[in-house]
């Protein structure tokens, strides 16, 4: 998870071209600790919190002129599919 942290926050801090892409690999790697979770029985990571994750993707959104029910509508939407992709690639699962 080390490694998704400091991926993240980097692509956050560096990335002002594409800051979707950021948003997407911090749902990828919430999802991916989220496995890990299940799987091992581990404490979920803090930095993946709703409470830590929403202060990072708020200006993302808010930057693309969402309020706060075309964000979270849109995140309704993309989380799905970004879920789906981490399984196929990780799990194996279709």
């Amino acid at each position: 998870m080390v490694g998704l942290i400091a991926q993240t926050s980097e692509c956050y801090a560096n990335n002002r071209q594409n800051r979707f892409y950021c948003l997407y690999l911090d749902l990828a790697s919430r999802k991916i600790d989220q496995i890990f979770v299940d799987a091992m029985g581990w404490p979920a990571t803090e930095f993946f919190s709703d409470a830590e994750f929403g202060p990072r993707i708020l200006p993302v959104l808010v930057e693309a002129g969402m309020d706060m029910d075309a964000a979270n509508a849109y995140l309704r939407t993309v989380t799905p599919v970004i879920n789906k992709l981490v399984l196929e690639r990780i799990v194996g699962k279709k």
